[in-house]
């Protein structure tokens, strides 16, 4: 069984390959996720917690296609991430910890981590209209669960790669 955990920071997963863009403890393969490589339909599952806001729409798209195509029918992708609506309506401590959720964490950044604001901004509506659009039977949109304390901030959606292809002109 092929699990994969991307860009996932300090936040290893046992019995994933765990990729990031950075070395760390736990990390299994240091790679940008999008110049990473699977064969197509070889992958059972794959995580992208706090991940996908960390790239432009374009890039973002791009790579939630890319995830499709490498999974096998019936496999399936998680994608957690701070909803930008959820984050300003549902603030608990303050405007602060919402603009952070909106735009990243300005500590890891000027700890010298490039790349880790966030470049675009998506509610859990959206990211289920964006894969559904790229091919997944997608489920109803919840409360992210990886970062335990944020669930008022955070969306979580799964995506199945359905088990036969869509036969299209039928």
């Amino acid at each position: 069984m092929t699990r994969l955990n991307l860009c996932c920071g300090p936040s290893i997963i046992e019995g994933f390959v765990n990729i990031d863009a950075w070395p760390g403890p736990g990390v299994d393969v240091v790679s940008d996720v999008r110049e990473l490589q699977y064969p197509q339909a070889s992958v059972d599952e794959v995580v992208m917690f706090h991940c996908i806001e960390h790239f432009t729409l374009d890039d973002a798209c791009a790579l939630i296609r890319k995830v499709f195509g490498w999974l096998k029918p019936g496999g399936h992708l998680i994608v957690e991430g701070p909803d930008v609506f959820k984050a300003v309506k549902n603030t608990t401590t303050g405007e602060f910890e919402a603009i952070r959720g909106i735009f990243g964490d300005m500590v890891e950044l000027r700890n010298g981590k490039g790349n880790y604001q966030h470049l675009w901004g998506w509610t859990g509506s959206l990211m289920q209209q964006e894969m559904t659009s790229a091919g997944y039977n997608v489920g109803p949109v919840e409360d992210g669960l990886s970062h335990a304390d944020k669930g008022w901030r955070d969306y979580r959606v799964v995506g199945f790669k359905p088990e036969k292809e869509a036969v299209h002109g039928v």
